[in-house]
């Protein structure tokens, strides 16, 4: 309540500023440290969009709604974007893993969005970020309309993949709400924060209307992510609400909050998987009804985006943080379909869509093109449509990474 009324004063105090003027030329106002967009405008010269593709993996390349088609954006790639939080930008270290481990596992465009300087400062200017996100929304939906216009991919959720973490959760709603009618093919969320986004009709909160599917990865909830799910599907690890690698850190509320992009750039080139069963809460969990059971769903790039409702899962302490299947007893059981591959970059996470059967399976990859699958006979096609040929029905012995 106190913060609220805070905030709100703060806000009446921008408007009062501004509205006092009668040529309130300025976009921004600024109260002590804190920036306000009280007119928003688009192009504006705060909010920025960076690409990286392999032809510049560490060189940010700045890009505009103007010169999109002089830049190093290939139309039939695939698109990543990326949104960064409160007090962040773009250069987070998290977030540059994530770039990293895409570019490294496949040849795609990845977008970044900096808006620093309207979600910087202290914790008192945090209020100014929630408020500016319409805004930052309006002119980042703008950028990313064009770039859907432009796009010649070959599958439709390869148009536009976004993926916010933190404040960057509730940016892709924003996004999502100024694109209409286009509609999003795929929204990540990565812990979506929680202070000021308390339900869906208070300062629009991320939820599975934004796009064809939205996946949630919950690693802080409670306290500065969302505890309620928010997507079609929503994975809380550990239980959501701390992390086991956090418990020695200096700051281990942080350290929860950034383990979800920390495992979700695992999971882009993993070999064990991010494995969850389901799980109908997180109080179900920490009460010991949920046992281990039930069909298993895969958290991060490679979900199953047929995938409905709540999951939990477990990780490692440290790197490698994937513990893969966690019943070996499964004799490597199909998986439930996902309505389209997700092209050969699954297949590091031991995944193959069998067209024949609809449906994907777990497999063992030898040399990238072996695989031994039980009962099971398809073709694939890798991500530039070339057929790898008949897959064989095979028995042997059946392994479990991540043991």
């Amino acid at each position: 309540m106190v913060l609220m009324t805070y905030c709100t004063a703060i806000v009446i105090l921008a408007w009062a500023l501004c509205f006092s003027s009668i040529h309130c030329a300025k976009n921004h106002q600024k109260i002590g440290i804190c920036t306000f967009i009280v007119h928003p405008v688009c192009p504006d010269p705060s909010i920025n969009f960076y690409l990286y593709t392999r032809e510049n993996q560490y060189n940010p390349q700045l890009v505009t709604v103007e010169n999109i088609t002089e830049s190093y954006y290939v139309k039939s790639l695939e698109n990543k974007f990326i949104l960064h939080g409160f007090n962040s930008n773009m250069t987070l270290d998290v977030l540059q893993s994530i770039k990293d481990e895409y570019l490294m596992q496949a040849d795609v465009n990845v977008w970044m969005i900096d808006y620093h300087d309207v979600a910087a400062g202290p914790s008192e200017c945090y209020f100014a970020a929630v408020y500016n996100l319409p805004a930052v929304g309006k002119c980042s939906a703008l950028f990313v309309r064009k770039i859907i216009e432009l796009s010649e991919v070959e599958l439709p959720e390869e148009v536009m993949h976004v993926i916010g973490f933190s404040l960057g959760g509730q940016l892709a709603s924003q996004i999502s709400k100024n694109l209409k009618p286009i509609k999003l093919p795929r929204i990540t969320g990565l812990d979506p924060a929680l202070p000021l986004f308390y339900s869906s009709h208070l300062n629009r909160r991320l939820s599975r209307n934004d796009a064809d599917f939205v996946d949630v990865i919950h690693t802080n909830a409670m306290i500065q992510g969302q505890l309620a799910p928010c997507g079609d599907v929503d994975f809380y690890v550990n239980g959501g609400l701390a992390q086991p690698g956090c418990h020695n850190s200096s700051n281990p509320i942080s350290c929860d909050h950034h383990m979800a992009p920390t495992y979700f750039a695992e999971s882009i080139r993993s070999t064990t998987g991010f494995w969850a069963w389901p799980c109908p809460s997180t109080y179900d969990y920490f009460t010991g009804k949920c046992p281990r059971h039930g069909d298993l769903e895969l958290m991060g790039e490679c979900v199953n985006h047929s995938a409905t409702g709540q999951y939990v899962l477990h990780t490692n302490s440290e790197p490698p943080y994937a513990q893969g299947d966690w019943n070996c007893s499964l004799d490597l059981k199909t998986i439930k379909l996902v309505e389209h591959f997700r092209r050969l970059s699954c297949l590091n996470s031991g995944l193959l869509k069998v067209v024949d059967d609809s449906v994907y399976t777990r497999v063992d990859v030898a040399d990238g093109l072996d695989f031994r699958i039980p009962e099971v006979t398809g073709r694939r096609k890798s991500a530039e449509g070339v057929e790898l040929g008949k897959i064989k029905t095979t028995r042997g012995d059946e392994t479990c990474d991540g043991r």
